[in-house]
């Protein structure tokens, strides 16, 4: 009998719609021989914020629910658990999850609510493995901790190894592919695991890497600056700066760069600072707080944007943060030159 099996009960497989979310779904569905038809994962249905509205819209009553990558709702928590307690009221829901901004409401779990709350994507990989006898479908949960860019891959295999790049490449592919094209990923995988991202392989390209070629670069001891400023990144900002730290095996990227206000329907000025996520130094966000002071910032603490007023005050505040990181690892501080950096914010 499979270990999701439940006298009286159907099971329904629920996951985030990215890299890790998909793996880590269909690894459990796969070794647990889940029909597909009894898994979802949509975008941008299963996010944080729909998936509750989702299931209560399902009417389900007396099914296992095994939810993967979905943290509570932060935007809105009191209607994430009012829903979730709903469901969990005529259910049984089990939440497999490592997002840290879980760790404030886990007083606030509706009873019958089974929220396992993990560190990180690696340590939640090898639970789902041992749980779900998922242990055949490793290759392709390794894929959703690489697209996730978490360091804690780092216990389950030498990042500094030929098959690291191998798998690197392939969450890559994968990244590509579930934002392409979701529903027929979601069944190429179903149907072939970690093979029919090998075999789709040579027919992707990676954006971020050609995305790279394109954003102009200086380097400052250990420290990348960026000028983003005339380059369209959208939906692949991240990995390409990413992209830019692994070409440059820099620790910290600062980045000047312009995204759409919404409420203003303008684009305006504003400064990305990322940690490459394979480095070992600590968190930019609070060594350079006391230049961003109580400015709007998104993110976490090894990336994350800092809102500018304009485009002088993007500038001086890219140097101060530049400065301010290499003076962390250097007796030795210089200042980039000013008239280079605004011309690239003009």
């Amino acid at each position: 009998m499979s270990v999701l099996q439940v006298p009286n009960q159907k099971t329904l497989l629920v996951g985030g719609f990215d890299g890790h979310g998909t793996t880590s779904t269909l690894s459990v569905a796969r070794a647990q021989r889940i029909p597909l038809s009894d898994i979802v994962i949509k975008y941008p249905d299963t996010s944080a914020e729909l998936a509750p509205k989702l299931l209560y819209s399902m009417n389900l009553y007396q099914t296992n629910i095994f939810m993967f990558d979905l943290p509570i709702n932060i935007k809105n928590p009191n209607e994430w658990f009012s829903l979730m307690q709903i469901i969990a009221s005529n259910n049984s829901v089990t939440i497999f999850d490592h997002h840290e901004s879980n760790m404030r409401y886990l007083s606030r779990i509706p009873q019958g609510i089974k929220l396992l709350q993990f560190s990180d994507a690696a340590t939640m990989t090898s639970a789902i493995e041992e749980t779900f006898n998922a242990q055949t479908e490793h290759e392709l949960l390794l894929l959703g901790v690489i697209t996730d860019r978490d360091p804690a891959i780092r216990s389950l295999i030498d990042v500094e190894s030929k098959v690291f790049q191998h798998y690197y490449t392939a969450a890559n592919v994968l990244d590509v592919l579930i934002r392409q094209d979701l529903a027929g990923t979601i069944k190429g995988i179903y149907e072939e695991g970690f093979n029919y991202i090998q075999r789709m392989a040579t027919t992707v390209q990676y954006p971020p890497a050609n995305l790279a070629n394109m954003v102009p670069v200086q380097r400052y001891d250990n420290i990348l600056f960026a000028d983003a400023t005339n380059v369209s990144l959208g939906q692949w900002t991240w990995k390409t700066l990413d992209e830019l730290l692994r070409r440059s095996s820099c620790d910290y990227l600062v980045a000047i760069a312009r995204v759409l206000d919404r409420q203003l329907n303008a684009e305006v000025p504003v400064i990305f600072v990322v940690k490459y996520w394979l480095s070992q130094s600590p968190a930019p966000k609070p060594l350079v707080q006391g230049v961003i002071q109580n400015r709007k910032t998104i993110g976490h603490d090894n990336g994350f944007s800092v809102s500018c007023t304009g485009a002088e005050d993007c500038r001086q505040l890219a140097e101060n943060i530049i400065n301010t990181l290499r003076s962390n690892f250097s007796s030795s501080v210089s200042l980039i030159p000013s008239q280079r950096v605004a011309s690239a914010i003009q």
